[in-house]
Order: C-alpha cells, then sequence, then structure tokens
C-alpha cells in the first residue's frame, strides 16, 4: 500500500490498491546516497564523515475512471499536496508502515490528446530529511502502590503484564540496527518525572497536572507540555541540562526504570535510507 498523508490537514489519498482508482507507475524509492566530508592530505584524503542532503524522488502516476472522475480525482490530489506546500507542513509518503516526510514540488500532466480513460502524470517528491521511518510503540503504565489503588486514566487502553511485581522497572527492545531518534509522552500528574533508559537519564523539572501532558522530540528538539484546554507550554529551559534530553535510544533490549507514579508512553523511530524490503 501506497499512501500519501497531507501533514496540515490529516487527510490521505491512496496511490495503490483495488479499491483505488489511481495506479502508481514508478518511483526509485530504494534510491539513496550519502556525500562524504573529506580532508585533503598529502598521499590521498580522509574522509572525516558522511552527510546525507534532501532528495527527490519522480513518481509517475496514472489516474482512471470517467472523465468527472478523473478530474474530481486530480483536484483532490493537488489540493492536499498543494496545502502542505502552502502551511510549510510536510506531509508522508507511506509504503506500507514506513513513511518518508515529503513536499511535492512538481507536476506535469502528459499530452491528453488520446488518452479517454486515464491521465499521466509525473510528480516531484522533496524529502528534506531523506530516511524511511518505521515508528514503534512502547507503553509504561503507573504502577499500584500500597497508599493509592487508583490508575491515571488514559485516552487510550495499553496492554500491559501485570504480574510484574517491581514498581518502576521495565525494558524497551530496541530492534533497530543503529541508536534512533524518539519521542516520548509523559502523562500527569507528576511533578518533575524523570526516567533512566540504559542508564542515560531524561528529566524535566517541571509539573505535569492531571489531564496534561509532556512530550519530548528527540528529532525536533522540542519539550513541550499540553494543556487541558490545548495550550502548548515550551519547556525546553526546564529539561535535565547535564544528562542530554534528547540523546538517541541505542539498539537492543534496554532496562527502563522510573518511580512507577506515572505512565508514559516512548515511540522509537527507526530510521533507513531505503525502505526495507518485504
Amino acid at each position: 500500500m501506497v499512501k500519501y498523508v497531507s501533514g496540515s490537514t490529516g487527510e490521505e489519498f491512496n496511490l495503490s490498491g483495488n479499491a483505488s482508482r489511481v495506479r502508481l507507475k514508478e518511483a526509485g524509492f530504494y534510491d539513496y546516497s550519502w556525500e562524504p566530508d573529506v580532508v585533503t592530505r598529502r598521499s590521498g584524503n580522509q574522509v572525516t564523515t558522511f552527510r546525507k542532503k534532501e532528495k527527490e524522488y519522480k513518481l509517475g502516476i496514472d489516474f482512471f475512471g470517467g472523465r468527472s472522475d478523473r478530474a474530481e480525482t486530480l483536484r483532490r490530489f493537488f489540493e492536499l499536496t498543494e496545502k502542505d506546500i502552502l502551511a510549510n507542513e510536510p506531509g508522508r509518503l507511506y509504503l506500507n508502515d514506513q513513511y518518508i516526510e515529503c513536499f511535492i514540488t512538481e507536476g506535469d500532466v502528459s499530452d491528453q490528446a488520446e488518452q479517454y480513460t486515464y491521465v499521466q502524470k509525473e510528480v516531484t517528491v522533496f524529502a528534506p530529511n531523506p530516511f524511511w521511518t518505521v515508528e514503534k510503540d512502547f507503553s509504561y503504565l503507573r504502577k499500584w502502590s500500597e497508599t493509592s489503588s487508583v490508575y491515571l486514566e488514559y485516552k487510550y487502553d495499553f496492554d500491559y503484564d501485570y504480574s510484574q511485581t517491581q514498581k518502576g522497572i521495565d525494558y524497551l527492545n530496541n530492534d533497530h540496527f543503529s541508536a534512533c531518534d524518539f519521542r516520548m509522552r509523559i502523562y500527569g500528574p507528576v511533578v518533575n518525572p524523570s526516567i533512566i533508559i540504559n542508564g542515560h537519564l531524561y528529566a524535566v523539572y517541571t509539573t505535569i497536572e492531571q489531564k496534561e501532558y509532556l512530550t519530548i522530540s528527540s528529532r525536533d528538539n522540542t519539550v513541550i507540555r499540553t494543556k487541558v484546554d490545548g495550550t502548548l507550554v515550551d519547556e525546553y529551559n526546564n529539561r535535565e541540562k547535564e544528562q542530554r534530553i534528547f540523546e538517541k535510544i541505542p539498539s537492543g533490549n534496554l532496562t527502563v526504570s522510573w518511580s512507577g507514579n506515572f505512565g508514559f508512553d516512548v515511540t522509537v523511530l527507526q530510521e533507513r535510507s531505503e525502505p526495507e524490503w518485504n
């Protein structure tokens, strides 16, 4: 399944599948490149690091159906992607459960003189950060204690192994081949929440009230508290500073420890230069 999800509206547009009147003909999703930083030496050169620049993909798309159906589908696709350009909000191009953040920056329609049942369109996908991402979610509930038998109310239900008896100890299995960016969402009420993953401290010195939550994004370098009414509060200056709060989560089966008096989620962002083959 290939689909585009708007970054500004959240609306989806399917580019494949039996129910779709659109067919993706070519894409080049598996093309990638790294550029070396090189220092010139007396004999040869030395590579100091590698960098990845933005990337463009060319997508060939066929739009099927009668004239009015084609016109409506083409209009919807254009307006969906154009809104993201005008809002400067990248959409997501999904290949199954993997996505790349991108903009649709160009469109070229072929000669339609002899095409009565479909329209051919080539679009340019501009990916400023050309990594394909798979998100892996891990949830950690507030634990029971001798003094309180009340759980924090969550917006969502989470699976949990209630046989665990050790308060505030759990595990996170990052099965990726390298360290990963993450999103961490901490649910109130809690004062000065701190979490240790693989010996590294992630802490914010603030108060999160009941039904509020705080989000740490290592990819965006942000620490934001969301209040009950939706107001966003920047907590960046209240982050733990001796240990880097945006430290990537390493690969492996990692120990997670915290007070147990609050619940939180961790979303690990596993990045690849090319989509995983399947």
